[in-house]
C-alpha cells in the first residue's frame, strides 16, 4: 500500500476595491473550483488540466462575506509548484476582481492550522497594543 503524499495550501482572497460595491460575490467551493480550472487551462493547457484537476481538492472555504475569506486546498506534492503559479494567475472570481494570496504551504493540515492561529494571535496583540496606546494618550 502506497501512501499519497500531498500538500495543503492555505490561501486568502483579497477583493479589489471596485467602484460598484453592490456586487457581492460569496466565495464557494464551486466558484473557486471553476476559477482554478479556468486558470489551469489558461496557464498549462489541456495536459495541465488533466494532471492538476485530478490531484486538486478544495478542502475548505471560509465565509464568503468576510473581507478576506480563507480557503484550504489539497494537492499532490508533485503538482504543488504548478498550483502556486495558477493561484497567482487568478484575477477574478464570479465576475469580481480579486487577488489570491498564499498564506501557508505545508505537508499536514495541522501545520496550516498553527500558522492561522499564530496570525490571529499577532493580529489581536497588535490591536490590543493600538488600543492601549489610544487609552494612554487620553
Amino acid at each position: 500500500m502506497v501512501r499519497q503524499k500531498s500538500r495543503w495550501v492555505l490561501g486568502s482572497v483579497v477583493w479589489a476595491d471596485d467602484v460598484d460595491k453592490t456586487r457581492r460575490v460569496c466565495l464557494t467551493p464551486s466558484n473557486l473550483q471553476e476559477a482554478l480550472r479556468a486558470a489551469v487551462a489558461e496557464c498549462w493547457g489541456a495536459l495541465g488540466t488533466a494532471y492538476l484537476a485530478s490531484s486538486l481538492r478544495v478542502a475548505h472555504v471560509g465565509q464568503g462575506g468576510e473581507p478576506c475569506p480563507l480557503f484550504v486546498l489539497q494537492v499532490d506534492r508533485a503538482y504543488c509548484q504548478e498550483l502556486l503559479a495558477v493561484l497567482k494567475a487568478i484575477r477574478e472570481l464570479g465576475d469580481r476582481r480579486c487577488r489570491v494570496c498564499v498564506v501557508h504551504v505545508g505537508g499536514t493540515l495541522r501545520s496550516g492550522r498553527r500558522e492561522v492561529e499564530e496570525r490571529i494571535k499577532s493580529l489581536f496583540l497588535a490591536q490590543l497594543a493600538q488600543m492601549q496606546e489610544g487609552a494612554c494618550s487620553i
